[in-house]
């Protein structure tokens, strides 16, 4: 019994075309409403207002919220955030006003009106600061929670308000 190369061709192309057809009347039998939304939501431009209001969202965030240290140098000093710090630029400075001349109290002096002030934060994280950005995200989670438990607190209610089928 050996088949020749077309008999085997055809058997394959058979066997091919049938498990075509169940997939089709599966994918018929089962309806993808996510896929139909996502198509819709993507074909209505919905996606491109998504991202450009997340662009500007993040250009507005790194505008007000910083962007970090990295870039150029800001105009003026930072605040510290730890004793060491501010104690190592105070020690820079009168070591820079000694340079320049000045005695010892002076120089002191100078180094201690050209300090930023001391800012100790008990955050953890070396004291880092929250941008705006942040901040709205947190407030919008807040919010979305806080709605979401009141939904979900006034269907449980509306639930138990409903008469039991006996």
């Amino acid at each position: 019994m050996t088949e020749t190369r077309e008999e085997l061709e055809a058997k394959l192309q058979a066997a091919s075309d049938s498990m075509s057809r169940r997939l089709t009347a599966m994918e018929d039998e089962v309806s993808l409403p996510a896929v139909a939304r996502l198509s819709n939501v993507a074909s209505s431009g919905a996606l491109k207002k998504a991202a450009v209001a997340v662009g500007i969202g993040l250009a507005v965030g790194l505008l007000f919220g910083g962007g970090g240290d990295s870039g150029s140098k800001k105009r003026f000093k930072r605040a510290h955030t730890t004793l060491d710090e501010w104690r190592e630029d105070l020690a820079d400075s009168i070591a820079e006003f000694l340079r320049d001349g000045d005695s010892p109290d002076a120089a002191a002096r100078r180094a201690a009106r050209s300090q930023p002030p001391l800012v100790l934060d008990n955050e953890s994280g070396g004291g880092a600061r929250k941008g705006l950005l942040t901040l709205a995200f947190a407030y919008l989670v807040r919010t979305g929670l806080n709605l979401t438990s009141r939904e979900l607190l006034k269907r449980m209610i509306d639930r138990n308000d409903e008469p039991q089928a006996s």
